[in-house]
């Protein structure tokens, strides 16, 4: 009996999808409004991904979700001076109602980090990383206000 979903499970799980997708967008409403868009990625228990397919068919049930903010069109950036206030303040109200799941690709890390900020460097033709553990580091940011970030990633653990 422990391999048979039982009936309603899909269900509840499409609901705290849909929950939390609208809680974002009510959040940062502002920042949507000002050409920004959010993408998200569905991850299993195991932390794997999860296809669009298999979430509309209920074959899998969503633990955790991946929000990224990042700009609507492919060469715009964000910067952290204009969001900062939005986005510090959604992370605090999203803290009180979901609990953030530790970013799981990233190696060599001594301690879980929580949110992550992809950044163009044009001396060297990449793309880069910073990651941050939220509750020590986010507000200590000011250094990188005039940095122009590709995207802001989170992962959202489903209650």
């Amino acid at each position: 009996m422990k391999y048979i979903k039982p009936f309603n499970e899909s269900f509840d799980n499409e609901k705290k999808i849909e929950e939390l997708k609208d809680f974002c967008e009510s959040n940062l409403v502002y920042l949507l409004d000002e050409d920004c868009k959010i993408q998200y990625g569905y991850k299993d228990s195991e932390n794997k991904a999860i296809s669009i397919s298999s979430l509309k068919n209920g074959d899998k049930i969503v633990s955790n979700v991946a929000i990224s903010l990042s700009k609507k069109y492919d060469d715009k950036y964000i910067k952290w001076v204009d969001i900062k206030d939005y986005y510090i303040s959604f992370i605090e109200r999203l803290l009180n109602n979901y609990e953030l799941a530790p970013l799981k690709n990233l190696i060599a890390l001594n301690e879980d980090k929580y949110i992550q900020f992809i950044y163009k460097d044009t001396r060297h033709n990449g793309h880069f990383g910073l990651s941050y553990n939220y509750l020590k580091d986010i507000t200590q940011l000011d250094q990188f206000d005039n940095v122009q970030f590709e995207s802001i990633s989170i992962i959202v653990k489903l209650k």
